[in-house]
């Protein structure tokens, strides 16, 4: 059987997602589980800028050599 992909079926199936996952938060604080994420250092921040320049450099740099190839 196919699988139904009109609009109002998959805005349902969003909503039903949605309150699916906010009654297992609700359940988790509840039971007393912390769900917040601690804010990374200024360190930690800086290392991650730095790690996705020298990510995205490398790939500039690859889609260059493919290009000039």
């Amino acid at each position: 059987m196919a699988k139904k992909t009109g609009k109002t079926l998959v805005k349902m199936r969003q909503q039903m997602r949605a309150a699916k996952l906010a009654r297992h938060k609700r359940e988790l604080v509840e039971a007393g589980v912390d769900l917040s994420m601690p804010k990374p250092s200024a360190e930690a921040r800086r290392e991650k800028e730095e790690e996705l320049k020298r990510l995205y450099l490398e790939l500039f740099k690859e889609k260059k050599n493919r290009q000039k190839a």
